[in-house]
């Protein structure tokens, strides 16, 4: 393509030294002619230097501007999935820890429950010789109690491992959905540069 553009000029320049040459006007006028056409094409070339500055500055400008809008918007949006994730993981962990609580709560009131009405029953229709028996069954009921409270634990700990399970898979989503925002940000980026 240069090559050709190279031709293409050196073959006008020549063609305008023969026409000069051949010319029926004398050098002094031949040398004001082409002075005035330099000068016009000069004019011309400031010109549109000129406009293709002021459109550069017209396209730069628009490109910050709507990378700037761009920008906001992909930092709006993140701050909201951030927000929302934060939201869901905080309400997940309630609900589990409330769960946790009320099911300590009920296996408590229901051991209490069974250790009174057998301290009830044990103390009024069973005689002092079975004392032995009660104490052993104390035994029990209390080992009874700690097999509940341990249930308890494990499965708080468990319902625990389950609620970051599901607060990782939400990040996981956030995330591509912040990605893809970003994404689809970057062609309006690039057009606008």
């Amino acid at each position: 393509m240069a090559n050709r553009l190279g031709t293409l000029l050196v073959g006008g320049l020549v063609g305008a030294g023969i026409a000069l040459l051949y010319s029926p006007k004398n050098g002094a006028e031949n040398r004001a002619l082409v002075l005035e056409k330099a000068n016009a094409l000069w004019g011309q070339a400031q010109t549109y230097g000129g406009q293709a500055a002021e459109r550069g500055q017209e396209f730069y400008s628009q490109a910050r501007s709507t990378g700037g809008q761009t920008y906001a918007q992909v930092a709006e949006r993140s701050q909201a999935v951030y927000t929302d994730i934060k939201s869901k993981g905080v309400s997940a962990y309630q609900a589990v820890a409330e769960g946790a609580k009320k099911a300590a709560d009920t296996a408590g009131s229901y051991a209490k429950g069974t250790a009174q009405r057998v301290q009830e029953t044990a103390s009024g229709a069973v005689k002092p010789a079975f004392s032995d028996e009660s104490d052993d069954l104390r035994a029990r009921i209390d080992e009874a109690r700690e097999r509940i409270a341990a249930q308890v634990a494990k499965n708080a700990e468990e319902a625990k491992a389950a609620a970051t399970e599901v607060v990782a898979a939400e990040a996981e989503e956030v995330a591509a959905e912040a990605e893809e925002v970003a994404a689809e940000a970057a062609p309006e980026t690039a057009a606008a540069e």
